[in-house]
């Protein structure tokens, strides 16, 4: 499931609020961002419980429609992860309920193994779970998006002084920018960052 590729008109697009709660008034741009940032993630899941490739567009297709009817139902618990741990449930059903419908068919010979990944599935996942490379890897995938939506002088000072950390003064140096430049546009970049973050990883 690939989502439409992300053009710098989207530049303009308010971060006045979150992402989840764009995603709420059903914004297109903001389901666009949220399939981007978490629709690998789901994949990863999928591929870790054992699906097949040609299985796991259909479970990533399934969790992003349960999405699209449930996520006004979806309440922050004041957890910093619990949208991932959220989207990490659903996807756990979808992955046991493939199982399942793969158990219920004939078994052929030699058995079947679909009953032990289902229970391994089950088993595997912890609504406690917080890996932080996953959500390390959420907000790279945000910066990504982010990258696609600046201006690319812009972005550099973002990459070099947040995500490289270089301090801003040599930034500036090395871009032949004012060190108050370089501060005002990595303040903006990172508020815009954490505003598409905010309710979520």
């Amino acid at each position: 499931m690939k989502p439409p590729p992300l053009t710098n008109q989207s530049a303009s697009y308010s971060a006045s609020t979150s992402l989840l709660r764009r995603v709420k008034l059903n914004h297109p741009l903001a389901w666009r961002r949220l399939i981007a940032i978490y629709g690998p993630l789901v994949y990863r899941w999928s591929r870790q419980a054992g699906l097949q490739v040609s299985d796991v567009d259909d479970i990533v297709g399934d969790v992003f429609v349960d999405l699209v009817t449930g996520v006004d139902r979806f309440e922050n618990d004041g957890n910093p992860h619990s949208f991932r741990r959220w989207l990490r449930t659903i996807t756990t059903r979808k992955i046991q309920l493939h199982f399942r419908r793969q158990n219920a068919r004939p078994v052929p010979s030699g058995g079947s193994s679909a009953n032990v990944r289902l229970q391994t599935v089950a088993n595997d996942h912890s609504a406690d779970e917080d890996p932080r490379d996953e959500v390390d890897w959420v907000r790279q995938q945000a910066a990504k998006i982010l990258r696609d939506d600046c201006q690319p002088r812009h972005w550099q000072v973002f990459q070099r002084s947040v995500l490289n950390g270089e301090v801003p003064e040599e930034v500036a140096t090395a871009l032949g920018m004012s060190v108050w430049s370089v501060y005002k546009i990595r303040s903006r970049l990172l508020h815009r960052l954490r505003s598409e973050l905010d309710e979520l990883s």
